[in-house]
Formats: structure tokens, sequence, C-alpha cells
């Protein structure tokens, strides 16, 4: 099971006004994918819920998180925003290298990383509008993101896709990911940019 089909299984309970199936896909998330002491979601399990991954994606922790904020305004379930808040505190405290949001987070062993490279299609400009809400820090989230999507953009509709944190530089590519450019212009045009 994919965190990323769980977040897209909430989403969908929510457009569809379906709040059983919601809760179900919730507690699934909240109960197995969530990782409590960062408040991160593995972003798979495998075979009878073993938990194989050691780290999450954070796109599908946003995607998990938006369905949270997205059912708390429909039905307006207290614990939706609480669950929604405490895993953006965990981004906000794990997914973050050097102001910018990373791919990916890893634990093992007791020790916790943050990859170094920005996957601008990660960027989920609505999910932070709706978070910056509640909390400023993603306003500047969204500011330093938006500066470095345009960045990214090659000027002929397309985007550079990975962002080397480290070396402050985008990653050379020689192919275009259709599906990653998708997901950038997604959340732009929902965003309102």
């Amino acid at each position: 099971m994919l965190a990323e089909s769980t977040g897209l299984a909430m989403e969908y309970a929510v457009l569809a006004d379906k709040p059983k199936f919601f809760e179900k896909q919730a507690s699934f998330a909240h109960k197995q994918l969530r990782v409590k002491k960062y408040n991160l979601y593995r972003w798979r399990l495998g075979k009878n819920l073993g938990k194989i991954s050691l780290s999450n994606a954070t796109i599908d922790d946003l995607r998990i998180i938006d369905g949270y904020l997205q059912a708390y305004d429909r039905w307006g379930t207290a614990k939706y925003l609480k669950r929604a808040k405490a895993s953006a505190k965990g981004l906000k405290q794990y997914a973050f290298r050097d102001g910018i949001m990373s791919n990916a987070v890893w634990w093992n062993n007791g020790e916790i990383g943050t990859d170094n490279i920005a996957w601008i299609s990660y960027f989920d400009f609505p999910v932070w509008q709706r978070l910056s809400n509640y909390n400023a820090f993603w306003s500047g989230v969204i500011t330093t993101h938006y500066d470095l999507t345009e960045q990214a953009a090659l000027g002929n509709g397309l985007y550079r896709e990975r962002y080397d944190i480290d070396a402050a530089s985008f990653e050379d590519q020689d192919e275009v990911d259709t599906i990653h450019q998708l997901f950038i212009a997604n959340h732009l045009a929902e965003a309102g940019y």
C-alpha cells in the first residue's frame, strides 16, 4: 500500500462527500503509515502491512495533510485539523534542508536525515496556502519555493525537475518526465499562479 494511494483516496472521499470512506483511509494513514515519532508517513507498506520503507516522500505527506485539511473544511471534524497540523509540524521539523523542502526524509536505527534533492513537482503550493492559514511559516515556504520554481522554468513551458540543495543548483537532465511536468503545472495553476 502506498501513501500516495491513501492520500488520493482521501481527496476522492472529500470530493465525493463520503465521510465514512474518508475515515477508513484517514485511519489507515494515521495508524499504519504514520511514524509517530516523527509525524511523517511511510511512503510504502509491504505485504501483510510489513513496514518496508524507512522513508517518506514529502509529496505524499502533503497529499495526506491536504486530505485532512479539506475534510476539516467540509465536515468540521476537529481531529482531522489536529492531525494535519501535527504532520505539518513533522515536515517543518525534518523535511527542510537550507530552507528548501527535500523530496524525502529517511530514518533508521534512531537516526533521521533529509535527502539533498528537491523535486520541483513536489512543491504543492495549494497545500502550503491552506497550511499558511494556521502557521505563517508556510507563507515563507511559498515565497521561497515559488522563486525557485521560477528559476527552474526553461522558458518553453517546461521546468527543470530536480534541485540539488547542497550544491544550490539544478541537476542536468537529458529527458523530460511528463508526469513531473504536469504536477508542476497543476500545483501552480491550482495556487493561482
